[in-house]
């Protein structure tokens, strides 16, 4: 039977704590200390119940029996889709503050798997003593320890602090025009940049949030939470907006952390935070460096003498001294807290990572793993700062960038898979069956959810059976399934020919038969890969591969593709099936549309 698959990554570091992980009919505790674990559990389509398709998953924290902390999220077992809950969006998820310890946790809404993005669903939970005071509580005041260099500490940090709302870029697209939003997004994801050209302009006004959120915002707490959690260093681009932006935008002229061309938090509130945290907590000490990686030219950046103004503000109502590189190499901690020197801001130095534009461009991890093993051959010497980063920079993997923005939380339709398959193999599709349904329009069509959720899945091996269900529990002529495909068809060299569809019409019966597209009869579809399901039917592949038929794509084959996927017609064809007549919002418009581009590019690389 259809599930989806839920991996719980749990991490433990409170004596007495225990999280338990809960879906239909199954559960797993976990109590064990200081041991990063991950386990995997199912919402099964087989314990919900007949006709029932959607499961609960939860997380329960509990300290010596009592309940702390509960969070939960509706799945659908057939297409993944999350209904209701606590944790639908990153945005839900803050870290939770309860007796004397931090709960931190995040929820993965997983898609199908393209673009070899995880197909499962992921959820973290870690429960850790609130570190606000770790310094103090390792490196007490007057101990001989706290004597040793402060350049001998290893300090938590966390990737791109200034990026953890969407507030500052939302006031932005608010008065930008769209030749200023794709210049914007252009810069900043550049592998994406001749997509977003191509899309018009109510397109990408309609999907630059859902670009933002989705590649641009990395952090989910506060910056007062993240110190709380124990972060001591942090990097930060101060910078002006891009000139073409603040020609419009209702932001004020003064540096933000700079994304690419995305503006996220304000210098200045960067700073206070910081020295608010600081002046409450009187044994931290904070490492600050600014540095400009990734940001554009058009951005205009600060001397050092607008640094030291912006620092000079922030300290003003404090007794705490500006500290610098000299500072954070010949000083112990104790001359640091009796100097008053507890935040060190630094500027470019010469420091040593081991990220790799390459390496970190990964979905697994592998590739950075074997970095920092070669590093432990050959440590790195000689440098102020060796910074250790584990984040996956997957902005740099073309076919990411596609998967992430149509497949937001703000869209649950099934022709995103199409594009983002073809932007992926060069519209050769890896296929072993294919569907089409028609849904009738009549007093059953509540009814009919459960069945347009299984026409849009994607990846379940068990299609014939789904078909089988359909035709068992939707009284005909409700529903009728055409043009099944299934492994028996496929011959010996892995190679079948797909029949052209049949035109069809509204059969009297109440059933709108949605299969009305022509798809040529010589259209070739390899069959080794994983399975793809959907109710877009027209499954073809551009001629050309070097194994197949017609190995050179020419004018003239260019031509009759594009005369049976003409714009026009596509458009129409995807509205009708995505939405089963109902009309796109301008969030789904500008994704039909950035997806229409991504199968145009595609076919041309092809």
């Amino acid at each position: 039977m259809p599930s989806k698959g839920i991996l719980c990554y749990s991490y433990i570091a409170v004596p007495g704590v225990e999280i338990e992980f809960n879906v239909p009919k199954n559960s797993i505790t976990k109590g064990e200390q200081q041991q990063f674990s991950c386990d995997h559990l199912e919402v099964e389509s087989s314990n919900l119940g007949h006709f029932k398709f959607t499961g609960r998953f939860e997380f329960v924290v509990r300290r010596d029996g009592r309940e702390l902390v509960k969070q939960w999220v509706d799945v659908n077992s057939m297409t993944g889709g999350l209904s209701d809950g606590t944790m639908k969006t990153m945005d839900e998820t803050p870290s939770i503050f309860t007796e004397d310890i931090i709960v931190s946790y995040g929820f993965y809404d997983a898609g199908p798997g393209l673009a070899a993005l995880p197909k499962q669903h992921q959820c973290y939970v870690t429960a850790t003593p609130n570190y606000e005071n770790w310094m103090r509580d390792v490196l007490p005041s007057g101990s001989d320890i706290a004597n040793k260099p402060f350049n001998h500490m290893v300090l938590p940090s966390s990737h791109d602090i200034g990026m953890n709302s969407m507030a500052t870029a939302m006031s932005l697209l608010e008065k930008a025009g769209t030749g200023v939003i794709k210049e914007v997004l252009g810069r900043s994801l550049p592998r994406a940049l001749s997509l977003i050209e191509k899309v018009g302009d109510k397109g990408v006004n309609a999907i630059a949030p859902d670009i933002i959120r989705a590649l641009a915002v990395t952090q989910k707490d506060s910056l007062e939470t993240i110190l709380k959690l124990g972060a001591r260093y942090f990097e930060f681009r101060p910078a002006r907006c891009h000139r073409q932006i603040q020609s419009v935008s209702p932001l004020e002229d003064t540096l933000f952390f700079q994304h690419g061309a995305i503006p996220g938090m304000r210098y200045a509130d960067f700073l206070s935070e910081i020295v608010r945290f600081l002046k409450d907590h009187g044994d931290e000490i904070v490492v600050v460096q600014n540095r400009w990686d990734g940001v554009p030219g058009d951005c205009p950046k600060p001397d050092d003498n607008e640094l030291h103004n912006f620092l000079t503000d922030a300290l003003r109502d404090s007794d705490i001294a500006e500290a610098g590189l000299d500072d954070m190499q010949n000083l112990s901690v104790q001359a640091l807290r009796d100097q008053h020197k507890r935040l060190i801001v630094l500027r470019d130095i010469n420091q040593v990572s081991n990220y790799d534009d390459d390496a970190n461009a990964t979905l697994t991890g592998d590739s950075m793993v074997q970095k920092l093993q070669s590093m432990t051959q050959d440590p790195p010497r000689g440098h102020p700062i060796t910074l250790l980063q584990c984040q996956a920079t997957a902005t740099n993997i073309r076919d990411v960038i596609i998967a992430s923005v149509l497949d937001s939380d703000t869209i649950d339709d099934p022709w995103h898979s199409i594009f983002v398959l073809w932007s992926q193999y060069g519209l050769q599709f890896d296929v072993q069956y294919g569907l089409s349904f028609a849904f009738a329009d009549n007093e059953h069509n509540a009814d009919f959810r459960h069945h347009r959720d299984v026409a849009n899945t994607v990846g379940y091996p068990a299609i014939e059976g789904m078909v089988k269900y359909l035709e068992d529990t939707v009284p005909a002529p409700k529903l009728q399934c055409a043009t099944v495909a299934s492994s028996s068809l496929i011959p010996a060299n892995n190679q079948y020919t797909v029949p052209p569809m049949q035109a069809a019409s509204n059969t009297g019966n109440g059933v709108q038969v949605i299969n009305t597209f022509q798809v040529p009869s010589s259209a070739h579809i390899p069959a080794s890969q994983p399975i793809l399901a959907n109710t877009i039917r027209p499954l073809i592949r551009c001629p050309g591969d070097k194994n197949g038929a017609g190995c050179e794509y020419s004018t003239k084959q260019h031509a009759r593709f594009k005369e049976h996927f003409a714009d026009n017609h596509m458009r129409t064809y995807l509205d009708y099936i995505c939405n089963c007549g109902k009309t796109f919002s301008k969030n789904e418009r500008g994704k039909r549309d950035f997806a229409m581009h991504v199968w145009e590019d595609s076919c041309t690389r092809a």
